[in-house]
Protein backbone atom coordinates (compact mmCIF):
# COMPACT_ATOMS: atom_id res chain seq x y z
CA UNK A 1 0.00 0.00 0.00
CA UNK A 2 2.85 2.38 0.90
CA UNK A 3 4.46 1.73 -2.50
CA UNK A 4 1.20 2.65 -4.24
CA UNK A 5 1.04 5.96 -2.37
CA UNK A 6 4.66 6.77 -3.28
CA UNK A 7 3.98 5.83 -6.90
CA UNK A 8 0.89 8.06 -6.90
CA UNK A 9 2.85 11.01 -5.54
CA UNK A 10 5.52 10.54 -8.20
CA UNK A 11 2.83 10.42 -10.89
CA UNK A 12 1.34 13.61 -9.48
CA UNK A 13 4.74 15.28 -9.80
CA UNK A 14 5.01 14.16 -13.42
CA UNK A 15 1.51 15.44 -14.08
CA UNK A 16 2.40 18.74 -12.40
CA UNK A 17 5.48 19.11 -14.61
CA UNK A 18 3.41 18.55 -17.74
CA UNK A 19 0.66 20.91 -16.59
CA UNK A 20 3.14 23.52 -15.34
CA UNK A 21 5.19 23.59 -18.53
CA UNK A 22 2.61 22.93 -21.23
CA UNK A 23 -0.39 24.96 -20.13
CA UNK A 24 1.37 28.36 -19.84
CA UNK A 25 3.06 27.74 -23.19
CA UNK A 26 -0.25 26.93 -24.87
CA UNK A 27 -2.41 29.43 -22.97
CA UNK A 28 -0.18 32.35 -21.87
CA UNK A 29 -2.93 33.90 -19.74
CA UNK A 30 -2.62 31.03 -17.26
CA UNK A 31 0.86 32.24 -16.34
CA UNK A 32 -0.85 35.15 -14.58
CA UNK A 33 -1.90 32.64 -11.90
CA UNK A 34 1.68 33.00 -10.70
CA UNK A 35 1.33 36.77 -10.17
CA UNK A 36 0.45 36.66 -6.44
CA UNK A 37 3.65 34.70 -5.79
CA UNK A 38 6.22 36.24 -8.12
CA UNK A 39 4.80 39.75 -8.46
CA UNK A 40 3.05 40.43 -5.12
CA UNK A 41 1.32 43.78 -5.00
CA UNK A 42 2.42 44.60 -8.54
CA UNK A 43 1.02 44.35 -12.03
CA UNK A 44 2.15 41.42 -14.17
CA UNK A 45 2.33 41.95 -17.94
CA UNK A 46 3.55 39.92 -20.88
CA UNK A 47 5.23 40.70 -24.16
CA UNK A 48 5.31 38.33 -27.12
CA UNK A 49 7.59 38.43 -30.13
CA UNK A 50 7.16 36.26 -33.21
CA UNK A 51 10.14 35.29 -35.36
CA UNK A 52 10.36 33.40 -38.63
CA UNK A 53 13.99 32.28 -38.74
CA UNK A 54 13.44 30.11 -41.82
CA UNK A 55 10.43 29.75 -44.12
CA UNK A 56 7.83 27.44 -42.58
CA UNK A 57 9.16 27.85 -39.02
CA UNK A 58 7.62 30.19 -36.44
CA UNK A 59 9.14 30.89 -33.02
CA UNK A 60 7.18 32.76 -30.37
CA UNK A 61 9.10 34.26 -27.48
CA UNK A 62 7.21 35.42 -24.39
CA UNK A 63 8.60 37.50 -21.56
CA UNK A 64 6.79 38.29 -18.34
CA UNK A 65 7.28 41.54 -16.45
CA UNK A 66 6.33 42.81 -13.01
CA UNK A 67 5.68 46.49 -12.41
CA UNK A 68 5.70 47.24 -8.69
CA UNK A 69 3.89 50.08 -6.88
CA UNK A 70 6.77 52.50 -7.41
CA UNK A 71 6.57 51.98 -11.17
CA UNK A 72 9.75 49.93 -11.49
CA UNK A 73 9.45 47.19 -14.12
CA UNK A 74 11.55 44.05 -14.01
CA UNK A 75 11.62 40.94 -16.13
CA UNK A 76 10.37 37.82 -14.37
CA UNK A 77 12.32 34.61 -14.79
CA UNK A 78 10.45 32.07 -16.89
CA UNK A 79 11.47 29.30 -14.51
CA UNK A 80 9.70 31.03 -11.60
CA UNK A 81 6.51 31.45 -13.63
CA UNK A 82 6.56 27.85 -14.79
CA UNK A 83 7.51 26.69 -11.28
CA UNK A 84 4.46 28.32 -9.72
CA UNK A 85 2.28 26.88 -12.48
CA UNK A 86 3.80 23.47 -11.69
CA UNK A 87 2.73 23.99 -8.06
CA UNK A 88 -0.82 24.59 -9.23
CA UNK A 89 -0.50 21.55 -11.49
CA UNK A 90 0.63 19.45 -8.54
CA UNK A 91 -2.43 20.49 -6.54
CA UNK A 92 -4.70 19.73 -9.52
CA UNK A 93 -2.99 16.34 -10.04
CA UNK A 94 -3.35 15.40 -6.37
CA UNK A 95 -6.98 16.49 -6.35
CA UNK A 96 -7.66 14.42 -9.47
CA UNK A 97 -5.92 11.42 -7.98
CA UNK A 98 -7.91 11.83 -4.77
CA UNK A 99 -11.23 12.07 -6.59
CA UNK A 100 -10.64 9.36 -9.18
CA UNK A 101 -8.27 7.14 -7.24
CA UNK A 102 -10.19 7.01 -3.98
CA UNK A 103 -12.41 4.14 -5.09
CA UNK A 104 -9.44 2.22 -6.47
CA UNK A 105 -7.57 2.56 -3.17
CA UNK A 106 -10.68 1.45 -1.27
CA UNK A 107 -10.94 -1.65 -3.47
CA UNK A 108 -7.26 -2.48 -2.89
CA UNK A 109 -7.75 -1.91 0.84
CA UNK A 110 -10.80 -4.19 0.84
CA UNK A 111 -8.83 -6.94 -0.89
CA UNK A 112 -5.93 -6.64 1.58
CA UNK A 113 -8.19 -6.65 4.63
CA UNK A 114 -10.31 -9.46 3.18
CA UNK A 115 -7.23 -11.68 2.80
CA UNK A 116 -6.12 -11.18 6.39
CA UNK A 117 -9.62 -11.44 7.89
CA UNK A 118 -10.57 -14.80 6.41
CA UNK A 119 -7.83 -16.97 7.76
CA UNK A 120 -9.38 -17.28 11.19
CA UNK A 121 -9.08 -20.46 13.23
CA UNK A 122 -8.25 -22.52 10.13
CA UNK A 123 -11.46 -21.58 8.30
CA UNK A 124 -10.35 -20.44 4.85
CA UNK A 125 -13.19 -21.52 2.57
CA UNK A 126 -16.89 -22.21 2.43
CA UNK A 127 -19.92 -20.33 3.73
CA UNK A 128 -18.05 -18.89 6.72
CA UNK A 129 -15.47 -17.29 4.43
CA UNK A 130 -18.24 -15.76 2.31
CA UNK A 131 -19.98 -14.38 5.40
CA UNK A 132 -16.70 -12.94 6.75
CA UNK A 133 -16.07 -11.31 3.37
CA UNK A 134 -19.54 -9.76 3.46
CA UNK A 135 -19.01 -8.50 7.01
CA UNK A 136 -15.60 -7.04 6.20
CA UNK A 137 -16.91 -5.24 3.14
CA UNK A 138 -19.88 -3.89 5.08
CA UNK A 139 -17.50 -2.55 7.77
CA UNK A 140 -15.12 -1.04 5.21
CA UNK A 141 -18.00 0.61 3.37
CA UNK A 142 -19.31 2.10 6.63
CA UNK A 143 -22.54 0.12 6.54
CA UNK A 144 -21.85 -1.33 9.99
CA UNK A 145 -19.73 0.00 12.83
CA UNK A 146 -16.51 -1.59 14.06
CA UNK A 147 -18.28 -2.65 17.26
CA UNK A 148 -21.11 -4.25 15.29
CA UNK A 149 -18.57 -5.95 12.98
CA UNK A 150 -16.72 -7.50 15.96
CA UNK A 151 -19.96 -8.66 17.56
CA UNK A 152 -21.23 -10.32 14.34
CA UNK A 153 -17.82 -11.84 13.62
CA UNK A 154 -17.63 -13.32 17.14
CA UNK A 155 -21.14 -14.73 16.79
CA UNK A 156 -20.26 -16.27 13.43
CA UNK A 157 -17.05 -17.85 14.76
CA UNK A 158 -18.80 -19.16 17.89
CA UNK A 159 -21.40 -20.91 15.71
CA UNK A 160 -18.76 -22.94 13.91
Amino acid sequence: MRDKVIYSLIMALVGAAVIGAAIPALIPQTAFLAAPFICPGGQMTTESQTYRPVPGTTVISRMFYCTDRSGTTRELPTFATVGVCMGYGYVVSLAGMWVFGRNLLNMVSDEDSDKSSYEVKGHTSGPMQKRLIELTRARNAGVITEKEFKRKKKKLLDES
